[in-house]
């Protein structure tokens, strides 16, 4: 049997809070939550370069649409700073509709839709340049959304709600409910199904391939506040991110119904912040550090090729 060692890490080119992460098919980037004017790229997850915006602000999501990375600001209070990149590089401010605290960014192949927190508003844009203002059912804490193929599904977040919104275009929507109102931490994708990740009494994942109509599964564990969750090749990652306090909550799944515990993987100081897949390899991320798998168990047959005395993983 072969013997197993942790996965190497690299530095990140400074400390800060990376948050968010996309891949464009050439550069892995990588965003901060942090008041800041830099993100950074990096083409195989190992080595970064630390790119300038035109900006700084406090920002909030990073999507890629196939063109252009679009890069949403939330500020301290409002905001109506976008940024757009064909490469993660060279950076365009774009205005949005209005300064709002501004949550998360998601494509569904003709728009990208972002929504304003504690508001009713939303704003759609087919390109990330030219932005329309629209109008969620009611005004909510909204924090996630997510497109799953057929629909746009936002989720408050915050506050102890069962309150869901969806919609096939980002123009109209629908409010929907959650089986049991409890607080939602997360928002995920895998294939067509949506899972949230909410702890309560007990902590949830409830899964949907609609919004509508919903499926509720006990997570294996408790105290899932700190956990944030990520999907990543049709793989959901449920990262701790509360300064490694709980790192025995690292799981996957690819169902949101059994969940595989990855208390093995290698640990970051301040726990893990997100991920993403490339086509080969998994390029996870923290405040300092990154590493990459080219699977989900972060581990490496010591047996595999070196290079300089230090394992490297063969892809």
């Amino acid at each position: 049997m072969a013997d197993f060692i942790d996965v190497p890490k690299y530095a990140m080119p400074v400390d800060y809070s990376w948050d968010y992460i996309e891949w464009n098919g050439t550069v892995f980037c990588v965003a901060s939550r942090d008041d800041s004017n830099k993100v950074a790229t990096s083409s195989d997850g190992k080595n970064w370069t630390v790119r300038t915006l035109p900006v700084s602000d406090e920002w909030s999501e990073i999507k890629w649409n196939g063109s252009v990375f679009c890069l949403i600001a939330e500020g301290l209070f409002s905001s109506d700073v976008a940024l757009t990149s064909p490469d993660g590089i060279t950076w365009t401010q774009r205005t949005l509709p209005s300064a709002q605290t501004w949550k998360d960014v998601s494509w569904n192949g003709t728009v990208f839709l972002t929504i304003a927190y504690n508001t009713n508003i939303c704003a759609t844009s087919p390109d990330g340049i030219t932005w329309t203002q629209r109008w969620m059912p009611s005004s909510q804490r909204w924090l996630y959304h997510e497109w799953n193929g057929s629909v746009f599904l936002a989720i408050v977040a915050g506050t102890s709600s069962s309150v869901v919104a969806t919609s096939p275009d980002g123009t109209s929507w629908t409010a929907r409910s959650l089986p049991i109102a409890s607080y939602s931490r997360s928002l995920s994708v895998i294939g067509n199904l949506f899972c949230v990740i909410s702890d309560g009494t007990p902590d949830t994942s409830h899964i949907s391939t609609d919004g509508i109509s919903w499926a509720t599964t006990d997570l294996p564990a408790s105290s899932w506040y700190a956990a944030t969750a990520n999907s990543a090749n049709d793989i959901i990652f449920i990262l701790d991110s509360d300064d490694g306090d709980f790192s025995h909550l690292n799981y996957t799944t690819e169902d949101g119904i059994i969940f595989d515990s990855r208390a093995s993987w290698p640990t970051s100081p301040n726990g893990w912040n997100n991920i993403a897949w490339n086509g080969n390899v998994y390029c996870m991320i923290s405040d300092t550090e990154s590493m990459i798998s080219v699977d989900e168990t972060f581990v490496l047959s010591k047996f595999w090729a070196t290079h300089s005395g230090q394992a490297e993983i063969l892809g």
